[in-house]
C-alpha cells in the first residue's frame, strides 16, 4: 500500500505548481470515464474493501473542472479506479485535488501521471489489507477481553445490578441494596410510580432516600 501512496505522493509533487485545490468532490459529480475496459477487477475489489474499512478514499483524485451550463461537474485525470470502486458502493463523496487545466493540458496532464506511474503490486496491497484486518480484529478482541473483565471485577465488588429501575425493581433486589429492609422495600413498591427523585424524595422517609443515593447504583426512573 505504501507503493501506491509514493506514487500519489510522486504525482502531486509534480502537479504542485499548477493551480491546485484539494477538497471532497460529490460522486454522482464526476463523469464517468469514456471506457473501463482496462480497469483491473481485483484491483477495484481492493479499493473497494479499502473505501468501506476506511469511510473514504486515502488517495486522492486527480480531477479536473468542467463546467456546462449552470453546473459543475469532475473530469478524472487519475484515479477512475477508485471512481468505479466508489461507485459500485454508492460512496456519496470522494476526496480529489482539483486542477485547472485547458483541454490541451489535460492531454498533457494525463501523459505525464502515466510517466509518473508504475504498476502496483497488488499482491502487496492485498497482504498489506490483510495485516491490517488482522490487527483490527486483535484489537478488537483485546478489546472485548477487557471489557468482560471489568465487568467481571464489578460484579464481584457489587453483585447487584448496577442500575435499579425504581419504578419496576423487585422486593428482592431491593433488599439487596444496604440500608434497606423487608418494610423499606414494600413502601418503595406501594408509594410508586416516581417521576424523578425528587418525587421520591417527597414520597419516602430520608433514610430511604439516603439509603438509595448511596448504594453505588444509578437510579432510573422509567
Amino acid at each position: 500500500m505504501s507503493d501506491y501512496l509514493d506514487q500519489n505522493e510522486q504525482i502531486y509533487r509534480h502537479l504542485k505548481p499548477r493551480e491546485l485545490i484539494h477538497g471532497e468532490i460529490y460522486t454522482e459529480s464526476i463523469i464517468e470515464p469514456k471506457s473501463s475496459l482496462s480497469l483491473d477487477d481485483k484491483k477495484i475489489e481492493l479499493i473497494r474493501n479499502s473505501l468501506v474499512r476506511f469511510h473514504g478514499n486515502i488517495s486522492p483524485l486527480i480531477v479536473r473542472r468542467v463546467h456546462k451550463e449552470d453546473d459543475t461537474f469532475y473530469e478524472i485525470l487519475h484515479g477512475a479506479d477508485v471512481f468505479y470502486a466508489a461507485k459500485s458502493i454508492k460512496l456519496e463523496k470522494l476526496s480529489a485535488w482539483v486542477l485547472k487545466l485547458t483541454d490541451d493540458e489535460v492531454e498533457i496532464a494525463k501523459q505525464e501521471i502515466c510517466q509518473l506511474m508504475s504498476p502496483i503490486d497488488l499482491y502487496n496491497l492485498e497482504e498489506s489489507l490483510k495485516t491490517l484486518q488482522e490487527q483490527e480484529n486483535k484489537l478488537y478482541l483485546l478489546q472485548k477481553k477487557r471489557l468482560d473483565t471489568i465487568d467481571r471485577i464489578l460484579k464481584i465488588i457489587n453483585p447487584v445490578s448496577t442500575t435499579i429501575k425504581i419504578n419496576s425493581v423487585s422486593l428482592e433486589d431491593l433488599m439487596k441494596i444496604k440500608g434497606i429492609k423487608n418494610t423499606s422495600a414494600r413502601k418503595i413498591i406501594d408509594k410508586r410510580p416516581y417521576t424523578d427523585i425528587q418525587d421520591f424524595a417527597n414520597k419516602q422517609s430520608r433514610n430511604i432516600v439516603n439509603a438509595l443515593k448511596n448504594c453505588g447504583q444509578i437510579i432510573v426512573f422509567d
